[in-house]
């Protein structure tokens, strides 16, 4: 919430405290959540993947960029990085994470709570770890959310 915005909450409620604040963002953005929810299935193109909701899916291309793959090893961590940082640019650019059910999905995936980070969609996290596996009892770091 910027400042001006809180200078009006304070303004219109008296003496607002910042946890009163907060917890009237995290209202509105529940409502806008539930919202999102209802008007996304109605926005779900035909053929549209389930899980970036492009049509078609922005993991079922092969760039050139991408590769071969290669064997499970520990320095695949930073080649998967700069491959999520491409596909993030692609579904930007595409309008991916501005679209009613993907913001649905990362409001509930969050619990209500506003992250800046996108959730990159498992079609792409699925690929890019099918061509870069982490070696066995490696674990993958997953989704940082801050």
């Amino acid at each position: 919430m910027d400042a001006a915005s809180k200078e009006v909450l304070v303004a219109s409620n008296g003496n607002s405290t910042e946890s009163q604040i907060e917890a009237q963002n995290s209202h509105d953005i529940q409502v806008s959540a539930d919202h999102l929810q209802l008007q996304g299935e109605n926005h779900q193109s035909e053929g549209a993947c389930p899980l970036c909701f492009l049509s078609p899916c922005v993991g079922s291309a092969s760039p050139g960029w991408l590769g071969g793959g290669q064997a499970a090893h520990a320095a695949n961590s930073p080649i998967r990085r700069v491959i999520y940082g491409k596909y993030w640019k692609i579904i930007c650019n595409l309008g991916g994470w501005t679209s009613p059910l993907y913001l649905a999905k990362k409001l509930t995936e969050s619990n209500g709570v506003l992250h800046m980070r996108e959730i990159m969609p498992d079609c792409v996290v699925r690929k890019v770890r099918s061509l870069y596996p982490n070696p066995t009892g490696t674990p993958y770091m997953g989704h940082k959310w801050e």
